[in-house]
């Protein structure tokens, strides 16, 4: 069985032991990573939108996708 992800998706590798977070609101400078501008968005239009953290016991790559990322 094979998984159709959007196109705007992105796979990273994650390495064990480390922690990542995850854009969510789509205005991030470093896709599909966090840069914090989330906390300016949530100010100006007041929403709240959060990164995602992931911290893995094993090294491997994952599929990210956000429908902010989209818009």
């Amino acid at each position: 069985m094979s998984i159709e992800f959007p196109e705007s998706s992105k796979e990273i590798t994650i390495i064990k032991g480390k922690r990542y977070s995850i854009c969510t609101c789509g205005a991030s400078a470093v896709m599909p990573f966090c840069d914090g501008k989330h906390r300016e968005i949530n100010e100006k239009e007041v929403c709240n939108y959060k990164s995602i953290k992931i911290i893995s016991e094993k090294d491997t790559k994952i599929q990210v996708h956000s429908a902010a990322w989209d818009s």
